[in-house]
């Protein structure tokens, strides 16, 4: 009788426990449904020694969708983790939440070990490679890609970025023959073209290299990066109203773009356009430290031309553009 009563007990608590868990994460999803994340949080916290992998999701969720609680998504997946063991999922969410948060450093360390756990997970490796791009790491980029080549096939995308990353990294002789099997794998891609004929220029051939390039900008006339490559080239050679010319066009194509606008810039400096060069260096410091450099040596080239007026407003821009406060 006694043993009856013990279990009877035992039972009573139990389906208790259960009932509670269910009330608070029905509570918890009702107000995550009604965008009250704090209220979800509340519910889910009181029981946070005891909660399974679907309520700490809910709660990680939650938790994402109040700003400044990083820490409290990271608390939450570790704890995910350390029920079983780190998943593809949970090495993927912590990753994204350090991506999210700026903290890029930490998110490639995750990845990282997701690709090491995990080395068959292209979402992982697409991932890390998405960082290396964002923060242009040339190298690292080169690097996941050779690696993602040889575990997931050739894909032209694959191809494409090697092309471009080879030229970057100073490997031309690879850079010619990569990009050579891109345009094979995709005909229609301008990229291609643009950095076989930087690579060709590269390595010694600069006629066939220069030729390739004003192909790729006359048959990809909506490529950006062709007109712009082909304004730098003609910018080197001191051709100047061809510079100036295909500046102008990748401006118009892609008036956002770093490169594009500080390459116009240049351009337009050296056509003698100094209004036009000044708003754009100005709008460029807007978006990159990138700007910095080419803007102060515009100023320092506006000085030995005897232009008060632009001397003056190149000064002082050029020395705003270095002390701006940006995200980058």
């Amino acid at each position: 009788m006694r043993f009856i009563k013990t279990h009877l007990v035992l039972f009573l608590v139990f389906t208790t426990q259960v009932v509670v868990a269910n009330s608070s994460f029905k509570t918890a999803l009702e107000s995550y449904k009604s965008k009250n994340y704090s209220q979800c949080t509340k519910s889910l916290e009181k029981r946070y020694e005891t909660l399974k992998e679907k309520e700490l999701l809910l709660l990680f969720y939650c938790y994402k969708k109040i700003e400044g609680k990083t820490k409290d998504q990271i608390r939450v997946l570790e704890k995910i983790e350390s029920l079983d063991k780190p998943t593809e999922k949970t090495i993927f969410l912590k990753a994204q939440t350090h991506y999210f948060d700026k903290n890029y450093d930490e998110a490639i360390k995750e990845l990282r070990k997701g690709t090491n756990l995990f080395p068959k997970s292209k979402h992982l490796h697409e991932s890390l490679l998405k960082i290396f791009m964002l923060t242009e790491n040339s190298y690292e980029s080169r690097m996941i890609l050779q690696s993602m080549k040889k575990q997931f096939g050739s894909t032209p995308r694959y191809l494409s970025l090697l092309c471009k990353y080879y030229y970057l990294d100073g490997y031309f002789d690879s850079a010619i023959s990569t990009c050579r099997e891109a345009i094979k794998s995709k005909l229609s891609h301008a990229d291609n073209y643009v950095y076989l004929a930087l690579a060709q220029i590269e390595s010694g051939e600069e006629t066939k290299g220069a030729e390739q390039l004003v192909a790729a900008a006359t048959n990809f006339k909506k490529s950006a990066l062709a007109q712009q490559m082909l304004s730098t080239y003609y910018l080197k050679k001191e051709n100047i109203p061809s510079a100036y010319k295909y500046a102008k066009k990748s401006y118009k194509l892609s008036p956002d773009n770093i490169d594009v606008l500080i390459t116009f810039a240049q351009a337009s400096f050296a056509n003698e356009e100094y209004q036009e060069s000044l708003d754009v260096f100005n709008k460029a410091c807007k978006m990159s430290r990138k700007a910095i450099d080419p803007f102060q040596v515009a100023a320092g080239k506006i000085k030995q031309k005897n232009n008060f007026e632009f001397t003056q407003k190149f000064s002082q821009a050029a020395h705003q553009c270095r002390i701006m406060k940006r995200e980058d």
